[in-house]
């Protein structure tokens, strides 16, 4: 076909095979413009459309929230600002009363339903054995709106709510030096499969099987209880005993509470907090759990692991002690300062030290190394953070901004502190209490 006009009755039949050069004034395809035209004009159509969704729906709603994203991002709407003092009457609490309020923890349950636990304690004649006699009693206060349900115990009740189990225990609620005390332990065991699926459709018998009750005997004043989960499988710890401190370990087998661990203690436990994380260590995938305990000078690290390759357990290794001369409040936290960090596992130490004949309280943090294996101090451009009010009585450690926030409680005040990586404690706010 060289220069030439020529009607192709079979198209199907014709193959080019060089490079031919046809405009389209000299092709004619019977019913092409029109249908060319059809499917150019959809085209066309969708496009357009297309085009005025992205414009009204996308393109014109992003702007203005990437504005307020950048503007929010430089004064901080999501970080922590203040304190404030809110009015709230507290039917639980009855401030005509002589006991003394020994902890208060708050669980919020939904929207305007939340769980107050109240540990009062108060001295008393009730004890069997002569000598110093302490008592202590557990309220329990469920709010929903303006209702209020109270639930009071003579005993101390703990409550435990981890991945696999439900555990409530209850000490006695007189004890006096020197004094054999018990354990008692009711255990739900979670049925993790039901509980991750519509509710609606799950009965109760599906969402756990109940153990019977268990008592651990011959524990002499139990001072504090902690709990967690390594490798599927719950772990209790006891602070216990004053003239005989030790730590006992009982870890739940076959549905019955076994003794894991049991060390003695040479001065009196008087907190104890944890931490799981996990960890790679030659090759191997490890769950670990580092139990904090602290004493009158010294905060003793003691580490558990769970081999995930070989299914093994390792229990109740001493890994470090930091000497923390007057120890007042104690902090383990982790937290992970942006999307592409590590976990930071931390320890913050509050204690009383002499300056100046001016006695004050300073705050030093620890982070874990995984390469040392052991616990650094930070450092930090302020890595000692001294408070003049002392004692520190307390600090709790939560993420309710953009960053760590660290709660630090004197017998006057409530403290707000930023915890920043690199830096230290960065201050917020305060809330004068009056001695508490």
């Amino acid at each position: 076909l060289i220069n030439r006009e020529e009607t192709i009755s079979t198209p199907s039949s014709v193959k080019f095979t060089n490079v031919v050069d046809i405009t389209n004034n000299d092709i004619y395809i019977e019913g092409f413009p029109e249908k060319s035209d059809q499917v150019i004009d959809i085209l066309e159509s969708f496009t357009q459309d297309l085009l005025t969704y992205y414009q009204t729906n996308v393109a014109l709603p992003l702007r203005p929230i990437l504005e307020e994203i950048y503007v929010a991002n430089r004064v901080g709407s999501c970080r922590a600002q203040y304190l404030e003092k809110i009015s709230y009457e507290t039917p639980w609490y009855n401030e005509q009363s002589s006991y003394t309020i020994i902890s208060l923890d708050t669980i919020q349950l939904s929207k305007d339903c939340y769980s107050v636990k109240l540990t009062r304690g108060y001295e008393s004649d009730a004890c069997e054995s002569e000598g110093e006699c302490t008592c202590k009693e557990t309220r329990v206060a469920r709010t929903t709106g303006d209702s209020v349900k109270i639930y009071d115990f003579t005993e101390s009740i703990y409550t435990f709510n981890l991945e696999t189990v439900t555990v409530t225990a209850t000490t006695q609620g007189c004890t006096s030096q020197g004094a054999s005390s018990n354990l008692r332990l009711e255990t739900v065991l979670k049925d993790t499969a039901s509980l991750h699926v519509d509710l609606g459709g799950t009965s109760a018998e599906s969402l756990g099987s109940i153990l019977s009750p268990s008592t651990i005997d011959n524990l002499e004043d139990i001072r504090d209880i902690v709990m967690w989960d390594i490798g599927n499988r719950p772990c209790l710890a006891i602070a216990n005993g004053r003239t005989t401190p030790q730590l006992t370990v009982y870890e739940l087998q076959g549905g019955s509470w076994v003794l894991n661990t049991m060390i003695d203690m040479d001065a009196e436990i008087s907190r104890m907090s944890t931490v799981v994380f996990r960890k790679t260590e030659n090759e191997e995938n490890l769950e670990v759990v580092h139990l904090y305990v602290s004493k009158n000078d010294t905060l003793e690290v003691y580490e558990w692991t769970y081999n995930e390759n070989t299914a093994t357990f390792a229990s109740g290794t001493l890994i470090q002690t930091v000497m923390t001369p007057g120890l007042s409040a104690m902090q383990a936290f982790q937290f992970k300062p942006s999307e592409t960090s590590q976990n930071m596992i931390v320890i913050a130490v509050a204690y009383e030290i002499e300056m100046n004949l001016i006695l004050s309280s300073v705050i030093d943090f620890y982070e874990y190394s995984v390469t040392d294996g052991e616990y650094i101090f930070v450092n930090d451009d302020k890595r000692h953070t001294f408070f003049v009010e002392s004692p520190i009585t307390k600090m709790e450690a939560r993420k309710i901004s953009d960053y760590m926030n660290l709660v630090i409680s004197t017998q006057k005040k409530i403290q707000l502190y930023n915890f920043l990586p690199n830096y230290g404690l960065d201050f917020v706010s305060e809330y004068e209490t009056g001695a508490f």
